[in-house]
């Protein structure tokens, strides 16, 4: 069964008397004090951004001891909130970035939360994406076994299914894996704790029962299963500690592994952890995780209440609801912490179309993020690998998210998982990474968030000539490049609504004719991933390179460290490290090994070099020709 639940944090007034410290400040800091005491006892915004940054200039100066720290703080605070009240968020997130190393050194831990949700939401985001027509690893998706959309999916590739941990009635289960196995599906199965906590030391004492749905799970051995077990812990009424969580979770995976190797481990958590939850805290370590989940839900309103004060507006913020509501920022915590290291799956997740606390149809304001998240997720984060919706209705929840209660929910849902991407033909490249275009028809996107500002039109411009506007999510548009000369151009992407140009973006990118092509000993190189350009270098797929040398590759997932062996040398590099080691001898690298699209590139020029090869590159051709 799904759970969805915030401790909602209070919000704290930072106040202290400084006149105690009077013989430590500069003199003229007490004028600027006074003007400063009247604007935020007046309510004058303008007055409180004056008076505040000019103390904050001021102070810098000072040695930063823990009475200056404190009333920096506070003014860029009071700052951040006066922007705020203006409708000015874009300078209040960048206040507020300048108030977190102050609020850090404090221990002013709420603060720094409040700030970090407020910088992530007020920061304004244009990327732009191109699509590419090639074989992709295809998205899985679908709904709860008993979903009713179902019914009308023609194309769905996984089907989820809830199981409670000590029920000996497999029915279900077996009846699912039955459908998949027919089908050519995979199947999530949802191994709750309904107990939360005050259940976890029960499972060390249970492993006949972990046995007995392991055993059924390998009886469907040609069947993919993912599953998950004690998910949203870092959400749970009644919590585990962190320890025997872990024990837990290890004594699942290691079964899991010995009994059902069809079946995959997924450590799943809520979107976003109860104030004082530290998700990570729970992690049992990469060797037995295969897949980190997400329950990502998206709500309008926090708790179901539209009555929050502006003390308390922060949790719309931290917890993504409302006019904080934006799937991709949603999952930006899960995806730092473990996107580089394991694949992602949206375990389950919906948006909240009907609000019964406040009788309240939202549908059109769920119509656009259920674009947002369809649409963006897989665009973004190529992390993730399946996306299962709970399409079912829960009288005792606040907020309604079935499709099959809400038909125009239904149709955008059948709409946006009938594209390729989840078809398996379809991938994206961020133009950011790749800052290269073909000289063809382009189908380019763009990911928009800009705070209190979700009905926008991209415009965009090439060489500053008019190309095309979509002012529809996630703002599509054909622009055909093929008359365009070789070499390098501008596109710029305007955002803009009713109220005028919001935000923009130019891209200084370079056209070619065709994508870059490797040639190692006169033989081309097959790549899952296009290699990419950056930083004037190019950068390849691991494996692939390393194979076509003739080296030996290993991948170590806990440090991301890459060794290569071959008969010229050993090798190793670091995602994110511009060292690369050969036997003892250390070579700087203009370009760190990096992980695109879900696969680990590294610097083609380095790494061949180093075993021995002669790299030459044809610009005209777009080609990379290595001889060893």
């Amino acid at each position: 069964m799904r759970k969805f639940l915030f401790l909602c944090a209070m919000l704290f007034i930072l106040s202290f008397d400084i006149s105690a410290y009077a013989q430590e400040l500069p003199k003229s800091f007490w004028g600027l004090d006074n003007g400063y005491a009247q604007a935020l006892k007046t309510g004058d915004n303008y007055g409180i951004i004056y008076y505040a940054s000019k103390e904050e200039e001021l102070l810098q100066n000072e040695p930063q001891t823990e009475q200056i720290n404190n009333i920096i703080a506070s003014r860029l605070d009071q700052m951040g909130l006066a922007y705020e009240k203006l409708g000015d968020y874009v300078n209040a997130g960048l206040t507020y970035e300048r108030y977190i190393p102050y609020a850090q050194a404090n221990g002013w831990d709420d603060g720094v939360k409040i700030a970090k949700a407020k910088v992530l939401q007020y920061t304004p985001n244009i990327d732009v994406y191109l699509s590419q027509e090639k074989k992709a690893d295809r998205l899985l998706f679908g709904a709860n076994f008993d979903g009713e959309i179902r019914k009308r999916l023609s194309n769905e590739s996984m089907i989820l299914v809830y199981l409670e941990f000590g029920n000996s009635d497999f029915t279900w289960v077996e009846k699912t894996l039955n459908e998949a196995q027919s089908t050519g599906k995979a199947v999530e199965i949802a191994l709750n704790l309904p107990g939360e906590g005050s259940q976890i030391g029960n499972v060390l004492y249970s492993q006949d029962y972990i046995v007995s749905l392991l055993e059924k799970i390998e009886q469907y051995n040609g069947v993919t299963v993912f599953l998950r077990f004690g998910a949203e812990m870092n959400v749970w009424t009644n919590p585990a500690s962190p320890s025997d969580f872990i024990e837990a979770f290890r004594l699942v995976s290691n079964l899991s592994h010995q009994y059902a190797p069809n079946a995959k481990m997924v450590w799943s958590v809520n979107q976003v952890s109860n104030w004082n939850v530290n998700m990570n805290d729970y992690y049992p370590g990469d060797e037995y995780v295969d897949y980190v989940g997400v329950s990502a839900y998206v709500q309008k309103y926090f708790l179901g209440r539209n009555d929050w004060d502006e003390s308390q507006r922060f949790n719309e913020l931290v917890f993504f609801t409302g006019d904080g509501a934006d799937s991709v920022k949603a999952l930006s915590e899960v995806i730092s912490l473990y996107g580089h290291r394991k694949p992602v799956i949206i375990a389950e997740g919906g948006v909240s179309h009907y609000i019964r606390s406040l009788n309240e149809d939202a549908s059109d304001w769920a119509l656009l993020n259920l674009k947002r998240m369809y649409s963006y997720l897989p665009m973004v984060y190529p992390q993730i690998k399946l996306m299962a919706y709970f399409d079912r209705t829960m009288a005792n929840e606040t907020s309604e998210y079935s499709l099959s209660t809400n038909e125009k929910m239904a149709q955008e849902y059948l709409s946006l998982t009938n594209t390729g991407r989840f078809a398996g033909n379809i991938a994206y490249a961020k133009l950011d990474d790749t800052l290269t275009i073909q000289r063809k028809p382009q189908q380019i996107y763009s990911y928009v968030h800009i705070y209190k500002h979700p009905y926008v039109s991209a415009t965009y411009y090439v060489d500053d000539v008019w190309a095309g506007t979509s002012a529809d999510v996630p703002y599509g548009q054909t622009i055909d490049f093929s008359g365009y000369e070789l070499g390098q151009h501008t596109l710029k992407v305007v955002i803009s609504d009713s109220s005028g140009i919001l935000q923009e973006k130019t891209y200084y990118f370079n056209l070619v004719e065709k994508s870059i092509d490797v040639v190692v000993n006169n033989n081309k190189v097959l790549f899952d991933v296009d290699p990419i350009i950056a930083n004037g270098r190019a950068l390849v797929p691991m494996r692939a390179i390393f194979e076509a040398l003739g080296a030996s590759v290993e991948w170590n997932e806990a440090t991301k460290t890459i060794t290569a062996n071959s008969v010229k040398g050993i090798i190793t590099m670091q995602i994110g490290n511009k060292a690369m080691t050969k036997g003892n001898e250390k070579i700087s690298l203009d370009v760190e090994p990096t992980i695109y699209d879900g696969r680990t590139l590294v610097p083609a020029r380095a790494v061949s070099e180093a075993l021995g090869a002669t790299v030459e590159w044809d610009g005209s051709a777009r080609l990379i020709r290595i001889s060893n």
